[in-house]
């Protein structure tokens, strides 16, 4: 077995990841594992086959640069992670001068942004609004190139295709961590810490490893619905600065509903977590001709509850979501009723979606929760030019924030000495910017202890 010695090592490469690891090797020999290949080197079989192939790694989701680093995104400015600045102990003025600072070293040119809109209430709606800057695959791909490379050239190894088996603290101090790749194994002296950004796909693995070294996490629920998509001409009467609003329904049950990942012109894609196909949003390579966006309720996972499953339960209870996602046009879905076939479906997106009775199959209270959001938002924010749109489509299903939140301090470390946690991961951020953030603190919290001194472990001997 390969054994090789770093001062820290991070593991995960998505935005936070390559963040931490570009900061700590300007102060040390570092160390990045990746389970999914190098940026550009991804090839989704939905592209080429038409249909989610349920891989066991998710080739959108798994790689350099996480999702972000093969599809368009959306650099969501704070207050959006607000939780995240709050528990680091940052203002919101900060935590984004520190984001944009790092995207400006590594060449990508934020556009100017248009004034914050207000918090409003719309009737029965809450309204928040925050700057968010859509950018498509072509400008995040050469932003993850730029991080990568200047990475390396600080002296960092990073290390694609490599599964983590193992992360353990030895005696002496440090940790010792198992990989393998290609076949083969290896294992890491790590004299340092160890930073932790899995992302979402990696967050049951991360869990499993909190676990055993006696660190806690924790369910805070977990979002379940839907996928709107409408025309483009749907959304003219929302506030063209709007890129990215968040609109909540009064409560009625522990979470409410509410709206995630608007993307105006965007696409649509498939992912599959724990091998599920499941729908969602980006940007691409151009802006289209329509506009999606998530629509999900919140519901509590049960101590001991898997809350991926969980949803998954709720959303399709005769287990259709299994064999690929399914669309079904608004009108059937509104009204409850069988979904009636329709033209050009397959046509506009580069993968296969089976027509299913998703109303039906929901569980009732799920869908009465999604449906009064889709009249509100109809009725109040989209002037009434969603429900009268021959070509608006539901598709499902959508599972967002089922992984558990770790127990973390102010630095984003666990509960054990040296080991943090970035990223999506840490369950009180989500989104590129927030990734960045997040591996900012990290490395910087690294590298204050790492002027005080570690002790080098006595030994030489890996996990299992």
């Amino acid at each position: 077995m390969r054994l090789e010695a770093f001062d820290h090592a991070v593991i995960g490469g998505g935005p936070a990841g390559l963040t931490a690891a570009l900061e700590l090797s300007r102060c040390g020999s570092v160390v990045l594992l990746e389970k999914g290949p190098s940026v550009g080197a991804r090839e989704c079989p939905a592209h080429r086959l038409r249909r989610c192939e349920e891989c066991t790694s998710c080739s959108v989701l798994s790689g350099l640069g996480g999702a972000s680093g093969t599809l368009g995104g959306k650099l969501c400015l704070f207050p959006a992670g607000a939780r995240l600045a709050s528990h680091v102990g940052s203002t919101m003025e900060s935590a984004n001068s520190r984001s944009l600072n790092l995207l400006a070293r590594m060449g990508l040119a934020i556009p100017s942004t248009a004034g914050r809109l207000s918090y409003e209430l719309v009737d029965r709606i809450h309204f928040r609004d925050y700057v968010s800057i859509p950018v498509l695959a072509q400008g995040l791909g050469s932003l993850f190139r730029r991080m990568i490379r200047t990475a390396e050239a600080q002296g960092c190894i990073i290390k694609s295709g490599t599964s983590v088996e193992e992360v353990s603290r030895r005696d002496g101090g440090g940790f010792s961590v198992a990989y393998s790749s290609a076949a083969k194994r290896g294992c890491l002296l790590i004299r340092g810490a160890v930073v932790l950004a899995p992302g979402r796909v990696g967050s049951a693995w991360m869990d499993g490893q909190l676990a055993s070294l006696r660190s806690s996490s924790h369910h805070e629920g977990v979002d379940v619905g839907i996928r709107l998509e409408m025309p483009n001409s749907a959304v003219e009467a929302l506030d063209p600065r709007l890129q990215d609003p968040k609109f909540k329904s009064e409560p009625t049950s522990a979470g409410g509903t509410r709206t995630l990942c608007w993307c105006r012109g965007g696409e649509l894609c498939v992912t599959a977590v724990e091998q599920v196909p499941m729908i969602d949003g980006h940007f691409g390579e151009t802006l289209g001709s329509h506009t999606s966006v998530s629509i999900v309720t919140r519901i509590p996972v049960p101590p001991g509850a898997d809350g991926h499953a969980m949803a998954l339960g709720l959303f399709a209870r005769d287990g259709s979501h299994h064999s690929s996602v399914t669309h079904q046009d608004l009108h059937s879905f509104m009204r409850r009723r069988p979904a009636r076939p329709t033209i050009g479906v397959t046509s506009r997106h580069r993968f296969r979606s089976s027509y299913s009775d998703i109303a039906r199959n929901m569980d009732p209270s799920l869908w009465s929760s999604v449906a009064l959001m889709i009249e509100h938002l109809d009725v109040h924010v989209l002037d009434r030019q969603l429900l009268s749109s021959p070509d608006a489509m539901v598709y499902g299903p959508v599972v967002d924030r089922f992984w558990k939140s770790p127990e973390l301090d102010q630095t984003l470390m666990t509960a054990v000495e040296g080991l943090y946690v970035a990223g999506d991961a840490t369950g009180l951020g989500r989104g590129i910017l927030q990734g960045i953030f997040s591996g900012l603190i990290v490395a910087e919290a690294v590298r204050l202890r790492q002027k005080s001194g570690y002790r080098a472990p006595r030994e030489v001997v890996c996990g299992r």
